[in-house]
Formats: structure tokens, C-alpha cells, sequence
């Protein structure tokens, strides 16, 4: 089924079917299975995302959702952010919208919950206004549950609401979810709902030793951590086998040196530092174009240097002593 003919499906449906068992529901498996996969066939590089449909875990929620996961932000509707299909209240309309996990913010920040989404909504907003190219701020007649109350809504960051009985064509809906991908893509490189990755650069007058700087530097390198290990390692096993196993800076082989211990060993390099992109140009997909390989010690001198191309390094190897 197309994903338009299953956002009509349950629109006219659901009401119906929660006063029917849940067990074996065929509107259940729809929603569990056609529903993400609708989705993902709409998506170009699919793979580097999850799929979730949901109508409930036992018996039937007051209202089924679909997500898309980034795994370096989140795997599970509790946590994080992710662009998400909700309906309203009535069924009248379903809203795409980059929308929040509340479990667990409700759990840490009880009634300061909507407070602390809010202002994460609005964190997003800051980040990535670009969403005002496609989509709206909102608010979005949406509710997950009786008991979320205004959770959904406020949680909200941007998002395009549609009538159940006059939705768009799959071709428009597909140019959403595109859009919609690019724009978390975006949140991401940019810090996401991070505090830390949208702190200022520290001066002299900063406390830089107090537990708060501390805490949010801690923060922001683990953030950098989890999108160097999980975005990109078979992205540099794949840029490895692309470029081979000898250094790009100066031509060392570590099975050359050291036998059959170092055969297939080299550290593959971002020749734009993570850091660096501000989510206006290409992110980092392509193995062949966007890394190199490097020893050991070569790649930690070409961060040293601010990481300059691989041209420009070598130089630098050659005639060390330039200024």
C-alpha cells in the first residue's frame, strides 16, 4: 500500500477498530508493517535509518505513530528526536512533525516536562531554520495519549499538517519526507537538542574548571564519539578497502614493517573534520571522495595541523621546516 492510502486507512479506521480485539488486528499489522515500510520506500539512503510503526503494545494506544530513527540520535520513541506521523485528537488530520521522545523527560523533569520540550523545540528551530523553506512552526493538533497531554504538541519543532480527507499525493508526500530527512540530518550535525554542542567557544573570562564546563564538555565529546563510531565505521571499512593499506601521507605499510601482523591495518581520515560541517554542503556518504587513509602518525598530525588536504600535508612532510 502507498503511504497516502495507509494515512486514509487509519484515519478512517482507527476509532473503529480500538473497540475490536488488538491480537491479530488487521489494521494493527498494517500499522506495525506496512505503515514504516510505506515510508522508507519513499527515502533515498534508507539504510542509514530505522523504521517504526506503532498502534500499541498490548492492546490499542489512543492514537498510532510512525517514526524514522537516526541511531546516532536515537532507537526508541523515548528519547531524542525524529520525524514522526501523528494524527489529531479526531482523526480529522495527521501532521508530519520533527517531534520529540517525552518518556523520558517527563521521568527526569516531572512538571518542568513541557518547559524543557519547549525550550528543545525551540533549540531545533534555532538550529536548522531552513525548516521555515517546507514547513511550519506550528502548533499541531496532535496528541499521542490521553495521558501525554499537551506532551506531543509542545514537543514539536517544525511539521506540515494534512487532511485526512484530502491528502496529497505520494509524489508530494515523498518531497516531505525527503525534506523532512535532510532537515534532521541537519539537527544533527548542528547538536541536535545538545546544550553543549551549541555552547560558545570558552575565553579567558570563563570558568572553564567549573563542574558545569566540565559536564558540557563531557557532553560534547561523547556526541562526537557516537557519530565518529556509529555513522562512519562501514563507512571507513569501505574507504579502506577503496584506497588500499598505505598511508596517503607518506607512504608507509604497516605489513611492510611488520609482516603478517599489520596486513589490512590503516586509520581512515575525514578530510572534512566532523566538526567542521555546518550542514550547508554534502555530508559525508561517499568512501571514495570524503576520506583518505592514514598511519597512525599521520593522522594525528594532520589533525594537529587543522586538517588540512592530504596535498597540502604532504607538503608540509616534505619541507617540515617551512613556515
Amino acid at each position: 500500500m502507498a503511504l497516502s492510502e495507509i494515512l486514509a486507512t487509519i484515519g478512517n479506521s482507527y476509532e473503529q477498530a480500538k473497540l475490536e480485539g488488538f491480537g491479530g488486528h488487521p489494521l494493527a499489522n498494517i500499522i506495525r508493517r506496512e505503515w514504516p515500510l510505506s515510508i522508507a520506500e519513499l527515502l533515498p539512503n534508507r539504510s542509514e535509518f530505522h523504521f517504526k510503526g506503532s498502534a500499541g503494545q498490548g492492546r490499542w494506544s489512543d492514537s498510532p505513530w510512525a517514526a524514522i530513527f537516526d541511531p546516532i540520535v536515537t532507537s526508541s520513541a523515548e528519547t531524542g528526536y525524529y520525524p514522526v506521523f501523528l494524527f489529531s485528537e479526531t482523526f480529522e488530520d495527521v501532521s508530519l512533525v520533527m517531534g520529540q521522545g517525552t518518556y523520558e523527560v517527563r521521568k527526569e523533569f516531572g512538571r518542568g516536562t513541557l518547559e524543557i520540550l519547549e525550550m528543545r523545540a525551540k533549540l531545533l528551530r534555532q538550529r536548522v531554520p531552513e525548516f521555515r523553506q517546507r514547513f511550519n512552526e506550528g502548533p499541531f493538533p496532535i496528541k499521542s495519549s490521553a495521558h501525554a497531554g499537551d506532551d506531543w504538541s509542545v514537543s514539536s519543532a517544525w511539521g506540515k499538517q494534512y487532511s485526512v480527507m484530502n491528502l496529497p499525493s505520494n509524489e508530494e508526500l515523498g518531497g516531505d519526507l525527503i525534506e523532512m530527512v535532510n532537515l534532521y540530518r541537519l539537527a544533527t550535525q548542528r547538536g541536535g537538542i545538545d546544550l553543549a554542542d551549541g555552547a560558545s567557544e570558552t575565553d579567558g573570562n570563563s570558568e572553564e574548571s567549573s563542574p558545569q564546563a566540565q559536564l558540557e564538555g563531557a557532553r560534547r565529546e561523547r556526541f562526537h564519539f557516537r557519530i565518529e563510531r556509529q555513522r562512519n565505521n562501514k563507512l571507513s571499512r569501505e574507504a579502506k578497502r577503496l584506497h588500499g593499506y598505505v598511508c596517503q601521507g607518506c607512504g608507509f605499510s604497516f605489513e611492510s614493517v611488520y609482516g603478517s601482523i599489520g596486513r589490512n591495518y590503516i586509520e581512515a581520515h575525514h578530510l572534512t573534520p566532523l566538526h567542521a560541517l555546518s550542514g550547508e554542503g554534502p555530508v559525508l556518504t561517499n568512501p571514495e571522495t570524503d576520506f583518505a587513509v592514514l598511519c597512525a602518525n599521520c593522522h594525528k598530525m594532520i589533525h594537529a595541523m587543522g586538517c588540512p588536504s592530504i596535498e597540502v600535508f604532504k607538503l608540509n612532510i616534505q619541507n617540515p621546516n617551512d613556515d
